[in-house]
């Protein structure tokens, strides 16, 4: 269940301090303020937010006792769905798991098909491989670390389009794996790996 579709008023029952932590973090991205730290410490796996109307704004918090004795519905935490944050790492290659189109200009639609490769580019910008193809991701995604996968892809990708690889590989009885290898132990030097 999500929590803009509860019946108000509810009370929110956080197990421990893990969830306190998750619970609170979503209710400032709506809008909301309440804190988990101090709450937790009081009441450790009793503690309950109370959520009495859609006014944005603080919320009151107490014990699973408190909650029962005002009448209110407790609803656990763990049962609460909602849209988790979203984080990728720079360098991250992303794979596509359904096809569908971005209109980046009116007019203008570009096919993505299930299995297209992405790269999280440096630039903050999601990188098509098959089109070149470069995207702002959607709100509420963040990027944060690093990973070479993507690079070391769009480096590939780049040797290939530009060096005759296949002749280079065949002359000297290398796989591509060999080369990516190689890639991947240039990037780790200088602390870029998973």
């Amino acid at each position: 269940m999500k929590l803009q579709d509860l019946v108000l008023p509810v009370a929110i029952h956080c197990k421990n301090e893990k969830e306190a932590e998750i619970f609170c973090n979503h209710l400032s991205e709506i809008g909301r303020s309440a804190g988990y730290v101090i709450q937790f410490m009081e009441y450790e796996e009793n503690l309950c937010y109370y959520i009495e109307d859609n006014v944005y704004g603080n919320i009151l918090y107490g014990d699973v006792e408190t909650a029962k004795e005002e009448g209110l519905k407790i609803v656990e935490f763990s049962d609460l769905d909602y849209e988790k944050p979203v984080t990728y790492k720079y360098g991250q290659m992303l794979i596509s798991n359904q096809d569908t189109e971005i209109e980046n200009f009116p007019g203008i639609v570009f096919k993505i098909h299930k299995g297209n490769r992405v790269v999280v580019g440096f630039d903050g910008l999601a990188h098509h491989m098959e089109s070149g193809y470069a995207q702002p991701f959607e709100d509420g995604i963040s990027i944060e670390g690093y990973s070479h996968t993507g690079v070391v892809a769009m480096v590939w990708k780049y040797l290939n389009q530009y060096l005759p690889m296949e002749k280079m590989l065949e002359d000297y009885g290398l796989k591509p794996k060999d080369i990516t290898d190689v890639i991947k132990k240039a990037l780790a030097e200088i602390g870029l790996h998973e």
